[in-house]
């Protein structure tokens, strides 16, 4: 390394360049931090449709492994447990990429022990440090969505990486402070960082201006709808809009069709008057935060559960960046950056009567209430997500690589 050289640290993993999902904005907090800390950061992930690079990611050098073919049936399991045809670490096998210090990997989907084994392998041969994101620790049953065999096979290889080979790897950044108990626990170099985001960007700034006449509740929820309980929401929504209520829940990424699959939800759904449940499926970025913006709060419901203790929803980060509260039950480490009553309104218990009690406390604000919550969200944003408030920490982490 030449003298004046930054250190590179290059950022791998089971992301993408051009949609808005959790683990590109994981990512992008964190390459905004560690360059921040004095190092180069650039990223390496499959092309997966040649979508154009997203805004958050064109400040980095961003390289793209060409993917493979796709496989079917016993064909594609075997490439995956072998990682014989792993596009990202093929890639970075057979490309000279001049001066890196680390590789930082979030494993994502993509990254199965096999493929982390021959990462590790190929840092070793090269000299370059190592370090893993751990963002989740799913359970069996919460994989229902998937066939027999490919949720025995999820479940066992998350539980070897978590077990095993993120404390072989030693060096691992995690999003929870449950996880950041066990990898310290086990004598591994653990750092804690929530998802972060640039408070600071332009981006936030789409809420609507307020109405001082506005009625009624607006809830969006986004993300995943298989972890959290849908099932109690829309029931919640149907008693209070039975009830003569003006509340609306509005979906962000799950499609109707997905929605439908649960029978419990798809008789919900039936039940529906219209304009209840509003579906948009997966929304284009450049107007997935107008969207998001427009609500007065953004609603989650998940069980306490390893699983939702060892996670932490990036969606409250860019909830409270958009000035949009949350109405939500604490799990993972809510507690710390959620006050009930300034930033959000907690839901006491897992259960359609607290979940309604609690819609009905938002319906009864005022319009100076509203605005408050408004308020304490981007502040709350700036305080505990903005990636300048992790500089120091992860500089020093990277050091200590």
């Amino acid at each position: 390394m030449s003298a004046g050289q930054k250190p590179k640290i290059l950022i791998i993993g089971g992301f993408t360049f051009s949609h808005g999902e959790a683990g590109s904005n994981v990512v992008i907090g964190l390459g905004r931090a560690i360059e921040e800390a004095g190092y180069c950061v650039e990223y390496l992930a499959e092309d997966r449709g040649g979508a154009a690079v997203r805004e958050d990611f064109r400040r980095f050098t961003c390289h793209l492994a060409p993917a493979g073919p796709a496989l079917q049936g016993w064909r594609s399991a075997l490439v995956n447990l072998s990682a014989s045809n792993h596009s990202v670490i093929n890639w970075l096998g057979h490309t000279l990429v001049p001066g890196v210090h680390a590789v930082i990997v979030y494993p994502g989907g993509d990254f199965q022990v096999a493929a982390l084994a021959k990462l590790s392998r190929l840092c070793l041969a090269r000299s370059w440090k190592l370090a893993v994101v751990v963002t989740e620790w799913q359970a069996y049953w919460r994989l229902d969505k998937l066939k027999l065999s490919h949720r025995v096979l999820a479940t066992v290889d998350s539980e070897i990486q978590r077990r095993f080979q993120y404390k072989k790897i030693h060096h691992v950044i995690v999003i929870s402070k449950f996880l950041e108990r066990y990898y310290n626990n086990s004598g591994c170099h653990a750092i804690l960082v929530p998802p972060l985001i640039d408070a600071s960007a332009e981006k936030w700034n789409c809420r609507p201006p307020v109405n001082s006449d506005k009625r009624g509740v607006k809830l969006v929820f986004s993300g995943g709808w298989w972890r959290d309980r849908l099932d109690l929401m829309t029931e919640a929504v149907l008693q209070l809009k039975n009830e003569g209520h003006d509340v609306v829940l509005e979906f962000l990424g799950p499609r109707l069709d997905e929605i439908e699959q649960d029978p419990q939800l798809l008789k919900q759904m039936r039940k529906a008057p219209n304009g209840t449940f509003r579906f948009h499926g997966k929304v284009p970025l450049e107007k997935l935060f107008p969207m998001t913006s427009s609500a007065d709060f953004g609603v989650m419901l998940r069980e306490r559960a390893k699983w939702s203790n060892a996670c932490f929803p990036s969606k409250v980060a860019e909830f409270q960046a958009l000035g949009v509260p949350m109405l939500c039950n604490l799990t993972s480490d809510l507690e710390t950056p959620l006050r009930d009553g300034e930033n959000a309104l907690i839901v006491p218990s897992v259960s359609v009567a607290a979940l309604a009690t609690t819609i009905k406390r938002a319906l009864g604000l005022t319009p100076t209430e509203r605005e408050r919550l408004r308020q304490h969200s981007l502040q709350c944003a700036t305080k505990h997500f903005d990636y300048r408030n992790y500089v120091d920490p992860l500089g020093e982490f990277i050091r200590g690589i």
